[in-house]
């Protein structure tokens, strides 16, 4: 592959996220440039695809002005992804299952087009030029409005038979709560660690409406209910870590996505893995994403650069 800076070959990469769609142009080295952000439709399905191809078709119109190459479209979005088709996605995006978007989106942009898991691409980001670029080994963690999850293995990602290795959101919790999941089963960490799952707990306690970014204002400003909230998530979030890390000794791990912005959270998961982990041995250390949000469009873009 032929790289540098006077390489104008570009891949139009989208994150699809539960309450987001984060589109830009991607370069060879997994520089992203033109980001555009809509919201995600609340009905997902084929509402969320026009979304998605029409971000798609703004960027490769701005990138033909620019005479830059459109080479390839890549796409990392929430649900198990086998195959460029999402097989199965929970209800932060609603009948996102099997809509056939590597096809609509490639008949768009006029080129193949790759699809990943969004954590699995913010995963092979991490270990390309990342967090984990110098480690064999690591398991990589989003707690956005959902908490999904990723290994590491030799510098890349390995999906699992069916494709959801890595899922730590998935994992049952430690309590006795038994929470309905986003998954439809119950007491999974998602349902207490996530975002959307937090602003849940917060309107239940107290009051209805506040996002992640109003409860963590609220938090910082020493409201001790909304510190303690996101203190217990955060803990809880580490303990099941802690056990996942036993069971796939990482040599890393890493964390991103929007709650894990929060320090006093991640501080929290930190306490919470030092809780779990196996003596005299520590656990493998905790660190921040290195690509912030654009980890999912660089790794989704870089895995479309290495198909071609």
């Amino acid at each position: 592959m032929t790289t540098g800076r006077h390489d104008r070959r570009r891949v139009v990469a989208v994150d699809v996220g539960g309450t987001k769609v984060l589109a830009g142009l991607v370069d060879a080295e997994g520089r992203a440039s033109e980001l555009m952000t809509v919201s995600t439709p609340r009905t997902g399905g084929y509402a969320l695809l026009e979304t998605v191809r029409s971000a798609a078709a703004a960027l490769s119109a701005l990138a033909t002005e620019r005479g830059l190459d459109v080479v390839a479209g890549a796409v990392g979005t929430a649900g198990v992804v086998v195959g460029d088709v999402v097989v199965s996605a929970n209800e932060l995006l609603p009948h996102w299952a099997e809509v056939p978007l590597a096809a609509a989106l490639s008949e768009t942009l006029k080129v193949p087009v790759t699809v990943l898991n969004d954590v699995h691409a913010s995963a092979l980001a991490e270990a390309r030029i990342g967090a984990a670029r110098d480690r064999n080994s690591a398991l990589v963690v989003a707690v956005g409005t959902g908490i999904g999850g990723a290994l590491i293995q030799g510098g890349t990602v390995v999906p699992g038979r069916q494709g959801f290795a890595g899922s730590v959101g998935h994992i049952p919790a430690p309590s006795d709560e038994g929470r309905l999941c986003s998954c439809g089963a119950r007491g999974h960490i998602e349902a207490y660690a996530g975002g959307r799952a937090i602003e849940l707990a917060f309107a239940e306690r107290r009051k209805p409406g506040l996002d992640m970014r109003a409860i963590s204002a609220l938090a910082a400003q020493g409201d001790a209910e909304a510190a303690q909230l996101i203190s217990e998530a955060g803990e809880l979030l580490g303990r099941v870590l802690g056990g996942a890390v036993t069971l796939v000794d990482p040599e890393l791990v890493v964390i991103g996505g929007g709650v894990a912005e929060i320090a006093s959270f991640v501080n929290a998961v930190r306490r919470g893995m030092t809780r779990e982990e196996m003596r005299p041995r520590s656990t493998a250390p905790l660190v921040r994403v290195a690509l912030g949000s654009r980890a999912v469009l660089t790794g989704a873009a870089l895995a479309a650069f290495d198909r071609r």
